[in-house]
């Protein structure tokens, strides 16, 4: 897999604008799943982002793997398509959240099973990296298929980053 088979994951900042994964595993059934990127508006995370997925609750679960094995992908996928369009027809679990970090994105990207799924993850930038996790972040940006849509506050702590660790980058010294 290369960097260029990466699709950055744009708009997608709370539960109704979420990237909606269909027949994802969940046990022994399949399920829906959301994913998105929230950012933190209050306290210690004010102004850091995560990511955040949700899954569909086990009755769901049930009714849409039978509906698979019955009638098809596609055919269980409208099926799921139509519920999710009616209000309070499909429950969701409890959302689970990565940790806070000050750059966070979202990736779409072959699965590294050699099946040619596709995956939903993240990558993140912490507040200290190494020049090299930098220059290696940096790099997986230039290369990926698109370009995040950082908003200007994310584009100041991303620039706040970079002076701050290439500032504190000693060059190697030359013996004489």
């Amino acid at each position: 897999m290369s960097t260029s088979d990466t699709t950055i994951l744009n708009g997608h900042h709370s539960a109704e604008t979420a990237h909606l994964t269909y027949s994802y595993p969940f046990g022994r059934t399949r399920c829906l799943r959301r994913e998105w990127i929230e950012q933190g508006i209050k306290g210690p995370a004010k102004g850091r982002s995560r990511f955040v997925t949700q899954t569909t609750d086990k009755a769901f679960n049930i009714a849409y793997t039978d509906r698979i094995k019955r009638d098809g992908i596609e055919a269980a996928n409208a099926w799921a398509t139509t519920q999710l369009a009616i209000p309070g027809a499909v429950r969701w679990n409890n959302p689970h959240g990565s940790t806070y970090a000050p750059i966070v994105v979202m990736v779409s990207s072959p699965l590294s099973d050699g099946s040619g799924r596709i995956g939903i993850d993240f990558r993140t930038l912490n507040e200290y990296p190494s020049l090299q996790t930098l220059n290696a972040f940096r790099a997986f940006l230039a290369e990926s298929a698109t370009a995040p849509d950082f908003d200007s506050t994310e584009q100041a702590i991303f620039g706040r980053i970079i002076r701050r660790t290439e500032a504190a980058e000693v060059p190697e010294q030359v013996p004489a």
